[in-house]
């Protein structure tokens, strides 16, 4: 028997609840018994796409002569990697926006280019933006690269300023006007620059 997390609907909310897979008396439903006990003492409901979802592997796994578990673990193993796959294509699509300077955005390091620092996703970007005062700004964010979209929307549409940068990440340098002086932008540089390839001869 399996169990596998899924998210069911209570009431306009939606909260994760474990089913267990195993094999199903012939004609019900895999999850028929603990649909209908939700329902009746939790006052819940599992969605009735996955429902479908579990009827249509159910099918399969008869019609193959598989196992309904081990089908249930592949279908769900696949689904993820794939989720996977998007999301990281969508977060690669995001960086390539800012490989040149666009309305005040410049990426310094990529994510990949930085994964000798971090065990997570993060991107070094110079900023220009102005402040409360109207002031223009230029700073060195260091940010998760999950949040880079947002940051990025706000900054070019102008609706974020200097004081709010900290929100999106780590201010590695704040300063007056909109260019950055050589040297400091050199020591930043230095500080998160990837680390020489080791040569294989």
């Amino acid at each position: 028997m399996k169990k596998f997390t899924i998210p069911c609907d209570f009431g306009d909310k939606k909260a994760p609840f474990d089913v267990y897979i195993g094999n199903p008396a012939k004609g019900n439903h895999p999850l028929f018994f603990q649909s209908a006990w939700l329902a009746e003492t939790r006052g819940g409901s599992i969605p009735g796409e996955v429902m479908e979802s579990f009827q249509k592997l159910l099918a399969l796994s008869e019609k193959n002569g598989v196992s309904f578990e081990d089908l249930c673990v592949y279908a769900l193993e696949a689904a993820n990697s794939e989720k996977a796959e998007k999301e990281g294509a969508k977060k690669n699509k995001d960086l390539e926006k800012v490989k040149e300077l666009k309305n005040g955005v410049q990426v310094i390091f990529k994510a990949e280019e930085l994964k000798s620092h971090f065990d997570d996703d993060f991107v070094l970007l110079f900023v220009r933006c102005k402040n409360t005062a109207g002031n223009m700004r230029h700073a060195v964010v260091l940010t998760r690269a999950e949040h880079f979209s947002e940051m990025y929307a706000l900054v070019i549409e102008e609706k974020v300023v200097a004081e709010n940068l900290s929100r999106y990440g780590v201010i590695e340098h704040m300063g007056e006007g909109p260019k950055i002086s050589k040297e400091v932008y050199a020591r930043i540089h230095l500080k998160y620059q990837p680390p020489p390839k080791q040569s294989t001869s």
